[in-house]
Protein backbone atom coordinates (compact mmCIF):
# COMPACT_ATOMS: atom_id res chain seq x y z
CA UNK A 1 0.00 0.00 0.00
CA UNK A 2 2.92 2.15 0.78
CA UNK A 3 4.27 1.52 -2.55
CA UNK A 4 1.56 1.66 -4.41
CA UNK A 5 1.02 5.93 -2.85
CA UNK A 6 4.54 6.35 -2.92
CA UNK A 7 3.96 5.70 -7.01
CA UNK A 8 0.93 7.94 -7.01
CA UNK A 9 2.62 11.23 -5.51
CA UNK A 10 5.30 10.77 -7.52
CA UNK A 11 3.55 10.49 -10.59
CA UNK A 12 1.36 13.46 -9.58
CA UNK A 13 4.34 15.55 -9.05
CA UNK A 14 5.35 15.02 -12.89
CA UNK A 15 2.35 15.80 -14.82
CA UNK A 16 1.04 18.65 -16.24
CA UNK A 17 4.31 20.37 -17.59
CA UNK A 18 3.60 22.99 -19.76
CA UNK A 19 4.61 22.95 -23.31
CA UNK A 20 5.99 25.37 -26.18
CA UNK A 21 3.68 27.19 -28.05
CA UNK A 22 3.46 26.86 -31.35
CA UNK A 23 5.82 29.13 -34.20
CA UNK A 24 5.46 31.23 -36.85
CA UNK A 25 8.60 32.09 -39.33
CA UNK A 26 10.53 34.86 -36.85
CA UNK A 27 11.28 37.12 -40.15
CA UNK A 28 8.25 39.22 -42.27
CA UNK A 29 8.22 42.07 -44.44
CA UNK A 30 5.47 43.98 -45.97
CA UNK A 31 7.00 44.61 -50.19
CA UNK A 32 9.34 44.00 -52.29
CA UNK A 33 11.17 43.48 -55.35
CA UNK A 34 10.39 40.15 -56.95
CA UNK A 35 13.37 38.38 -58.09
CA UNK A 36 14.87 35.98 -60.30
CA UNK A 37 18.28 34.98 -60.48
CA UNK A 38 18.89 34.75 -64.43
CA UNK A 39 21.43 33.04 -65.72
CA UNK A 40 23.03 30.71 -63.29
CA UNK A 41 22.13 28.84 -60.44
CA UNK A 42 22.64 29.88 -56.62
CA UNK A 43 22.69 29.28 -53.38
CA UNK A 44 20.79 32.71 -51.56
CA UNK A 45 19.51 33.75 -47.85
CA UNK A 46 20.28 35.86 -44.98
CA UNK A 47 22.55 36.02 -41.69
CA UNK A 48 20.96 36.48 -38.16
CA UNK A 49 22.68 36.89 -34.60
CA UNK A 50 20.54 34.87 -31.58
CA UNK A 51 19.46 37.13 -28.88
CA UNK A 52 18.42 34.17 -26.71
CA UNK A 53 18.65 30.57 -27.07
CA UNK A 54 16.28 29.31 -29.53
CA UNK A 55 14.68 26.34 -30.82
CA UNK A 56 14.58 25.85 -34.50
CA UNK A 57 11.38 23.38 -36.04
CA UNK A 58 10.75 24.55 -38.99
CA UNK A 59 12.74 25.41 -42.44
CA UNK A 60 10.46 27.67 -44.70
CA UNK A 61 10.21 29.14 -47.70
CA UNK A 62 8.88 31.92 -49.90
CA UNK A 63 7.36 31.58 -53.63
CA UNK A 64 4.83 34.14 -55.31
CA UNK A 65 4.67 31.60 -58.12
CA UNK A 66 3.40 28.69 -56.41
CA UNK A 67 5.84 27.04 -58.61
CA UNK A 68 8.70 26.89 -56.38
CA UNK A 69 10.92 23.88 -54.78
CA UNK A 70 13.82 24.73 -51.96
CA UNK A 71 16.47 23.06 -50.45
CA UNK A 72 17.20 25.08 -47.73
CA UNK A 73 19.68 25.07 -44.78
CA UNK A 74 20.41 26.45 -41.93
CA UNK A 75 24.28 26.32 -40.99
CA UNK A 76 26.76 28.07 -38.96
CA UNK A 77 29.96 30.77 -39.26
CA UNK A 78 31.81 27.43 -39.56
CA UNK A 79 29.87 25.97 -42.25
CA UNK A 80 28.88 23.07 -40.20
CA UNK A 81 25.15 22.30 -41.45
CA UNK A 82 22.52 22.20 -39.01
CA UNK A 83 19.45 21.11 -40.55
CA UNK A 84 18.60 21.20 -43.91
CA UNK A 85 14.70 20.59 -45.47
CA UNK A 86 13.44 20.67 -49.03
CA UNK A 87 10.71 22.99 -49.01
CA UNK A 88 7.64 22.46 -51.71
CA UNK A 89 4.49 23.79 -53.37
CA UNK A 90 2.30 21.75 -51.40
CA UNK A 91 3.58 21.95 -47.75
CA UNK A 92 1.83 24.49 -45.59
CA UNK A 93 1.64 28.01 -45.29
CA UNK A 94 1.95 30.51 -42.69
CA UNK A 95 3.43 34.27 -42.02
CA UNK A 96 1.53 37.18 -41.99
CA UNK A 97 1.28 39.33 -44.08
CA UNK A 98 3.87 37.46 -46.17
CA UNK A 99 3.18 33.62 -46.28
CA UNK A 100 5.84 31.10 -46.34
CA UNK A 101 5.63 27.88 -47.03
CA UNK A 102 6.73 25.77 -43.91
CA UNK A 103 8.50 22.19 -43.46
CA UNK A 104 8.78 20.80 -40.33
CA UNK A 105 12.00 19.80 -38.71
CA UNK A 106 13.46 17.44 -35.65
CA UNK A 107 14.02 20.30 -33.47
CA UNK A 108 17.42 22.05 -33.15
CA UNK A 109 18.80 24.34 -30.48
CA UNK A 110 20.86 27.82 -31.31
CA UNK A 111 22.81 29.48 -28.91
CA UNK A 112 22.76 32.61 -27.78
CA UNK A 113 24.51 35.51 -29.27
CA UNK A 114 25.62 33.48 -31.93
CA UNK A 115 25.75 34.35 -35.96
CA UNK A 116 24.15 31.63 -38.03
CA UNK A 117 23.40 31.59 -41.86
CA UNK A 118 19.58 30.16 -43.86
CA UNK A 119 19.96 29.67 -47.68
CA UNK A 120 18.04 28.13 -50.20
CA UNK A 121 19.02 26.75 -53.25
CA UNK A 122 17.45 28.69 -56.38
CA UNK A 123 16.95 27.37 -60.25
CA UNK A 124 17.69 30.38 -62.71
CA UNK A 125 14.11 30.55 -63.58
CA UNK A 126 12.16 30.15 -60.83
CA UNK A 127 10.59 33.54 -58.57
CA UNK A 128 11.47 33.13 -55.45
CA UNK A 129 12.86 35.57 -53.29
CA UNK A 130 12.35 39.85 -52.88
CA UNK A 131 14.97 42.16 -52.64
CA UNK A 132 15.12 45.48 -51.27
CA UNK A 133 11.99 45.20 -48.56
CA UNK A 134 10.12 47.18 -47.07
CA UNK A 135 8.47 46.56 -43.22
CA UNK A 136 11.21 44.07 -42.10
CA UNK A 137 10.38 43.30 -38.82
CA UNK A 138 11.82 39.96 -36.98
CA UNK A 139 11.45 37.97 -33.84
CA UNK A 140 12.65 39.48 -30.70
CA UNK A 141 14.61 36.27 -29.75
CA UNK A 142 17.30 37.35 -33.05
CA UNK A 143 18.27 40.14 -35.12
CA UNK A 144 18.33 40.52 -38.71
CA UNK A 145 22.18 40.73 -40.25
CA UNK A 146 22.44 40.80 -44.09
CA UNK A 147 22.14 38.90 -47.24
CA UNK A 148 24.45 36.40 -47.91
CA UNK A 149 24.57 34.29 -51.74
CA UNK A 150 26.75 32.41 -54.11
CA UNK A 151 26.25 31.05 -57.47
CA UNK A 152 25.58 27.58 -57.61
CA UNK A 153 23.43 24.96 -55.62
CA UNK A 154 25.01 23.81 -52.15
CA UNK A 155 27.04 26.22 -51.33
CA UNK A 156 27.10 27.75 -47.83
CA UNK A 157 27.82 31.88 -48.07
CA UNK A 158 28.78 34.16 -45.49
CA UNK A 159 29.02 37.25 -47.69
CA UNK A 160 26.83 38.38 -50.56
CA UNK A 161 27.68 38.22 -54.44
CA UNK A 162 26.19 41.19 -55.05
CA UNK A 163 27.80 43.52 -52.59
CA UNK A 164 24.83 44.42 -50.38
CA UNK A 165 23.63 46.89 -53.11
CA UNK A 166 20.03 45.09 -52.76
CA UNK A 167 19.86 44.36 -49.20
CA UNK A 168 17.47 43.90 -47.56
CA UNK A 169 17.42 40.91 -49.82
CA UNK A 170 16.65 36.99 -50.74
CA UNK A 171 13.64 35.74 -48.61
CA UNK A 172 13.96 33.32 -50.14
CA UNK A 173 14.50 31.47 -46.85
CA UNK A 174 12.78 31.77 -43.13
CA UNK A 175 12.22 29.37 -40.33
CA UNK A 176 9.89 29.10 -37.46
CA UNK A 177 11.30 28.80 -33.62
CA UNK A 178 10.51 28.75 -30.32
CA UNK A 179 12.90 30.04 -27.20
CA UNK A 180 14.38 27.44 -25.22
CA UNK A 181 13.34 27.70 -21.44
CA UNK A 182 12.95 24.86 -19.07
CA UNK A 183 9.17 23.84 -18.57
CA UNK A 184 6.91 25.72 -16.03
CA UNK A 185 4.12 23.85 -14.02
CA UNK A 186 0.81 25.33 -15.02
CA UNK A 187 -1.13 26.25 -11.74
CA UNK A 188 -3.17 22.88 -12.02
CA UNK A 189 0.26 21.25 -11.81
CA UNK A 190 1.38 23.28 -8.58
CA UNK A 191 -2.11 21.80 -6.93
CA UNK A 192 -1.13 18.72 -8.23
CA UNK A 193 2.88 18.80 -6.96
CA UNK A 194 1.32 19.90 -3.76
CA UNK A 195 -1.00 16.45 -3.58
CA UNK A 196 2.02 15.06 -3.95
CA UNK A 197 3.94 16.63 -0.99
CA UNK A 198 1.18 15.99 1.16
CA UNK A 199 1.05 12.17 0.40
CA UNK A 200 5.16 11.85 1.37
CA UNK A 201 4.45 14.27 4.42
CA UNK A 202 2.17 11.71 5.60
CA UNK A 203 4.96 8.91 5.31
CA UNK A 204 6.90 10.69 6.95
CA UNK A 205 4.95 11.42 9.66
CA UNK A 206 4.10 7.56 10.42
CA UNK A 207 7.66 6.66 10.27
CA UNK A 208 9.40 9.20 12.92
CA UNK A 209 5.93 9.06 15.41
Amino acid sequence: MKLFLASIATGLMIVGIAAPASADPVLEFSSGTTGIFQGANASWGWSFTTNQAITVNALDAFDVSGTDVGNVRLYDAGGNVLATATVVDGDPQEGSPTLFHSHAISPISLAINTTYFIVEDITDSVTSAEFHVVGLTTDAEITYDQGVSALDFGQDPTTDFFGGVIDPAFFGPNFDATITAAAVPEPSSMALLGGGLLVFSYFRRRKTG
